[in-house]
């Protein structure tokens, strides 16, 4: 039998039909864990599941953040340089527009898939997954499939399958982020800039901030993500 480490009271549970330790490869059938309360393998001691309470309303607040913060990420200036008295703004989009008109569309291609398409891409699909997962806890939308014309089960079972679609779809995107790369190679920029001997000065923008906020709300997300439980959610036909 599982252990269970209490963190606070509480009276909901969560069902999990199977669960395999990472660690020891010990595999549990039909576990009913508490909410807020850690399932700890028996074995080995290592915390497989945790079942924080309102975990996915704080994942959904933080891709919403995401997600608003996004566009004006890439949109507004990253960095305003001024080199020898002249003013130029520089935004994410810029960078790989400017690649591309420089004839290097591999460089060009890698910008926009690493800084902008992934990023929006893991945010935009967790944010549809826990749509799906919040649509079928819905009162309102359980009437509604119940006085539809379509069977019931057959919506919901759609909507399950799009879920796990998305949701997997999410697990390959989520590797391919690099906004901390892109990160570090800004604060080089502005560093390099301010050491040339020439006029030329760099400071960050509004677009600098909005992407230093999707990056933190990304690292959270991912962080906090409760894969588990989701996996549950979209398994129950």
């Amino acid at each position: 039998m599982a252990l269970f480490r209490l963190n606070k009271s509480s009276t909901t549970t969560t069902h999990l039909s199977h669960v395999v330790c990472e660690y020891c490869d010990l595999l549990l059938d039909d576990i009913n864990i508490p909410s807020s309360h850690d399932l700890v393998c028996p074995r080995c001691k290592s915390v497989l599941f945790y079942n924080r309470a309102d975990s996915l309303e704080r994942e959904y607040a933080l891709i919403l953040t995401g997600l608003l913060l996004f566009f004006p990420a890439i949109f507004l200036p990253i960095m305003s340089i001024s080199p020898f008295g002249r003013h130029v703004d520089v935004s994410m989009i810029d960078g790989a527009i400017i690649f591309l008109k420089q004839h290097d569309p591999i460089v060009a291609v890698i910008v926009f898939g690493g800084a902008i398409a992934a990023p929006f891409l893991n945010l935009f699909l967790l944010f549809l997954v826990i749509s799906i997962v919040y649509l079928n806890r819905m009162d309102m939308v359980r009437q509604y499939f119940s006085s539809s014309t379509r069977s019931p089960e057959h919506i919901r079972r759609g909507l399950h399958d799009y879920g796990v679609m998305f949701f997997r779809w999410y697990k390959i995107v989520n590797p391919w982020l690099m906004l901390e790369v892109y990160l570090i190679g800004f604060l080089i920029t502005f560093s390099n800039v301010d050491k040339m001997e020439s006029t030329a000065h760099a400071v960050p923008g509004l677009g600098f901030y909005a992407f230093l906020g999707v990056l933190l709300v990304t690292v959270l997300s991912s962080l906090t993500l409760n894969s588990q439980l989701i996996w549950q959610s979209l398994d129950k036909r």
